[in-house]
């Protein structure tokens, strides 16, 4: 790429405002300034901070076009929804609602001029405004990919693909249930909502699109015709995945900065208490979304801080996040120190093992720092359950039932697995050899798709937003 001539192009990224997808985001960024674009960041006030330390301008934007039916619905209530629909004042309310962020992007947009967006696919319904607006678009998919495939299971089961006729029945059914159960949340919201669902009213705006949408998958509407860059090495997917052409992975591994002073004081402590103890680290955390899965976390935490007592030889670092209330925890042992927030990548250079709940992001940090993994899937809707097989299926960690498991059980992995952490760190070792040549071949494909939108030679005329959003 010539990146002289590439450097007035203008790249937006517009994540989902969650940290794990703002971090993914913030990878594939670097990536792209690497190849010779300008970074913008399209986020809300809660991540500015997080991307502006990293170098790169915000445009501060409401992220929704439309508030989330599920917020709008726990918190009017249904009954007050309902009446509103009835009674012809929903749509004309979300139309003007709507009008209103669409003028807000117009300011965004015009102030920066860009050539691409790179559009999370939480908000694929986005794409109609961008295609308005003659925009190329990029779905970015932060999660395991949602797409019905051949051999895959959906990403919301722990199950993990065979060549046998009963796998691939098991695999039938889960599709099959999964699908079913989406089938029924939409007819319900259809019959809530009506006219005045939100996939029903961006298409009455955008009525001459020829954008169509997807629901043959596990999670989520997407957009058949864009291309979608899976954030995520393509060696992490199962061997039987194979995706159509417009599918791409974004494979580079975040940094692990194990240079950089932890600023924490009594956690510098807990570091050096372990070095000079010679036990094991264990860092243990369910992630930053917990909030709608308090009493499970809290259970599942007490539960470790028990069974810690029992496993002298290693110190125990709880990251219970910031929703979870401290004093809801039992008393700590000498080997247990509890934190609301700690910064993981830097500590995960000095991990034995990491205990966490199968989100994408911890699965690519504990690669990148070659810690070994255990995972109690929390969420099921998400694609935690699916990561939390590959682990196993690529021999880089084990998992368990963070619903079920008895604290013997979890007693039993948590030992397995620092009984056996040096064959892990070899998988994982490994596994990172052999997905480079898998990343560099991926990398390319993405910069012959970037050359094929005619980004590398930039031909951008600054049109009048104003007019056509």
């Amino acid at each position: 790429m010539n990146a002289e001539k590439s450097a007035s192009s203008v790249v937006l990224m517009d994540p989902f405002p969650a940290m794990g997808h703002v971090q993914a985001f913030l990878n594939l960024a670097d990536w792209m300034k690497e190849q010779g674009f300008e970074i913008v960041f399209l986020t809300n006030p809660d991540f500015s901070s997080v991307v502006t330390s990293r170098g790169y301008r915000v445009i501060l934007v409401n992220p929704f076009l439309l508030a989330p039916e599920k917020s709008e619905i726990q918190q009017a209530g249904w009954v007050s929804v309902l009446v509103e629909r009835i009674s012809g004042k929903r749509k004309p309310r979300l139309i003007e609602e709507m009008k209103a962020r669409r003028l807000e992007y117009a300011v965004a947009l015009r102030s920066v001029s860009p050539s691409l967006v790179f559009l999370d696919d939480h908000f694929a319904l986005k794409a109609f405004l961008y295609e308005r607006i003659s925009l190329p678009t990029l779905l970015v998919s932060t999660m395991t990919l949602p797409h019905r495939v051949s051999g895959t299971p959906p990403f919301q089961s722990v199950q993990m693909p065979a060549t046998s006729a009963f796998s691939a029945l098991r695999i039938r059914i889960s599709w099959n249930r999964v699908l079913f159960s989406r089938w029924c949340s939409r007819f319900w919201k259809e019959l809530l909502l009506g006219e005045t669902n939100h996939v029903n009213v961006i298409r009455s705006k955008y009525r001459l699109s020829k954008l169509t949408l997807d629901t043959d998958r596990c999670f989520g509407i997407g957009v058949k015709e864009l291309p979608i860059i899976a954030a995520y090495p393509k060696s992490f997917d199962f061997a039987a995945a194979s995706h159509k052409e417009n599918k791409y992975y974004f494979g580079r591994l975040p940094d692990i900065p194990s240079e950089q002073s932890i600023q924490d004081q009594r956690l510098i402590k807990v570091i050096d208490l372990v070095k000079s103890s010679g036990k094991r680290l264990v860092f243990c955390s369910l992630g930053t979304v917990t909030i709608n899965d308090l009493g499970i976390c809290e259970r599942f935490f007490n539960n470790v801080i028990s069974l810690a007592g029992r496993i002298a030889h290693a110190f125990f670092v709880l990251s219970i996040g910031g929703f979870l209330d401290i004093h809801r925890l039992g008393k700590t042992p000498a080997n247990v120190s509890v934190f609301s927030s700690v910064p993981q990548r830097i500590l995960l250079s000095h991990v034995d093992l990491m205990i966490h709940h199968g989100g994408i992001n911890s699965i690519k940090e504990c690669i990148a720092a070659e810690v070994p993994m255990l995972a109690f899937p929390l969420s099921l809707k998400w694609d935690q359950p699916g990561c939390a097989a590959r682990l196993v299926y690529l021999g880089l960690g084990q998992m368990g039932n963070i619903r079920k498991d008895s604290l013997g059980l979890m007693e039993q992995k948590i030992r397995y697995m620092l009984d056996h952490a040096v064959r892990y760190q070899a998988a994982i070792r490994s596994f990172k050899a052999g997905m480079t040549p898998v990343n560099e071949q991926e990398h390319q494909r993405l910069r012959i798709l970037l050359e094929e939108m005619k980004l590398i030679y930039p031909n951008y005329t600054k049109r009048d937003f104003y007019e056509v959003v």
